[in-house]
């Protein structure tokens, strides 16, 4: 159990055994300390027929499928929600909710469970027996092992008026139908016995169990953030339907099912309202009393939805209208950021920036005004490119001396080479004259 705070809970701390919002659950994690766990590990398949006047044919049969049930300890909320999904689906549509259907009942509820639970559901039923042969108190040994060991033999028993007058459900001077009402009443007690059994091993604390999961549910519970309308309404009724099968409460010493208070395991269909109403966010209750004409309370199932829904969709307009101006504004943000690192101090970049680069034949259009970073005065003196470097860097500025040797060693070097030619072209012709 979690003590901390979780979806769907008004404070943290709260242990209680059946969550609201089921927790995630390490499957790996839990076998390590649980062999028997049953986390959605295990399906079992349920196939019943549609029409039991019928064959099975396949489209006379219905099946689903709920969680298999391994061992019995601290599966309560399993047991409960299989018991109910075995209700709606079976057990009401073919009528099987009279006490003389109860083999039939208890047949399905053991067709999900499998090694320790089977045989911990078959002790269950065994202590129920158990408490009605003690009741009678005229039986000798071989008739209380025999009724305590099988279950037609017990139901044949319970049915005797004999039986039925001595256990206090019947008076001799009744009537056939009184016989009839006494008789669905030791059944009933039957069932309710077998499920007290079955709550001490399914639930942690059983005798307290059914008043803190009310309490949690009343007072603890408010609507998940996310959560559509129509599926925090169902869930709401869901845990409300939940709570009618969870063990009654007891007193320390109480050791058999007759000692419960059962008469305190009810939660009606006002305070599943009540309960639904106080876990809504502030806004959809003040749009329900502020809005609606007729009061909450009174409203029909149909209504109090349709109010319901009626804020939400305000509600997620709202955000929607919300939420585009917050993006609007994060994206402004964004260029204002993007554009600010592109360009910090546009002044600065501005005064900072250099002239394009020019080509070797490129002049500037108008010297005066022309910025250049580098000038040379020797080359504009001389109309030569001035621009691509400084006067100290000239290569051409050399003294006048140096100058005239270099044109001097050139003239000569010119006239050494023609007369090299003239006197090749005078051999060729000598050699061809020879010839």
């Amino acid at each position: 159990m979690n003590d901390s705070k979780h979806t769907g809970e008004t404070i943290a701390g709260v242990t209680v055994q059946m969550r609201f919002i089921p927790l995630n659950v390490d499957t790996e994690q839990e076998k390590k300390f649980s062999p028997w766990s049953t986390s959605n590990e295990l399906i079992t398949t349920i196939k019943t027929r549609v029409d039991d006047t019928k064959k099975s044919t396949p489209d006379n049969i219905m099946e689903f499928q709920i969680p298999t049930i391994t061992r019995l300890t601290s599966e309560g909320e399993t047991f409960i929600k299989n018991k109910v999904k075995l209700i709606d689906t079976i057990f009401t549509p073919k009528g099987w909710l009279e006490p003389a259907d109860i083999t039939k009942r208890l047949d399905k509820y053991a067709s999900f469970m499998t090694n320790v639970a089977t045989t911990d559901f078959a002790i269950c039923q065994r202590s129920a027996r158990i408490e009605f042969i003690e009741r009678h108190g005229e039986l000798d040994e071989p008739q209380k092992f025999k009724l305590r060991s099988e279950q037609n033999e017990f139901l044949e028993w319970l049915k005797q008026n004999d039986t039925l007058t001595r256990l206090g459900y019947l008076n001799k001077y009744d009537r056939d139908n009184d016989v009839t009402s006494a008789l669905d009443q030791a059944l009933e007690h039957y069932e309710r016995a077998i499920m007290y059994h079955l709550g001490t091993k399914t639930w942690d604390d059983h005798r307290e169990a059914f008043r803190l999961h009310k309490k949690y549910y009343c007072n603890h519970l408010t609507k998940p953030f996310g959560m559509k309308i129509a599926e925090f309404n169902d869930r709401m009724k869901e845990y409300g339907a939940l709570l009618r099968h969870l063990p009654p409460p007891s007193s320390k010493n109480a050791t058999r099912s007759f000692e419960a208070r059962w008469e305190e395991v009810r939660v009606t269909d006002r305070e599943i309202r009540a309960a639904t109403y106080d876990a809504l966010p502030k806004k959809y209750q003040d749009y329900i009393n502020y809005s609606c004409k007729e009061d909450w309370h009174d409203m029909s199932d149909h209504d109090f939805l349709q109010a319901m829904m009626a804020h939400e969709f305000h509600d997620n307009t709202l955000y929607f209208k919300r939420s585009q101006q917050e993006k609007k504004r994060k994206r402004e943000e964004a260029a204002k950021k993007s554009a600010s690192l592109k360009n910090p101090d546009p002044v600065f970049n501005k005064r900072s920036k250099r002239p394009p680069t020019r080509t070797a034949s490129e002049s500037p259009k108008n010297h005066s005004t022309a910025r250049v970073s580098k000038f040379c005065q020797y080359c504009k003196d001389n109309n030569r490119k001035y621009w691509t470097h400084n006067t100290e860097e000239c290569y051409l500025k050399k003294p006048a001396k140096e100058l005239n040797a270099i044109e001097a060693l050139q003239k000569e070097f010119n006239e050494v080479k023609n007369m090299l030619k003239s006197l090749k072209k005078s051999k060729d012709s000598d050699s061809d004259s020879d010839e």
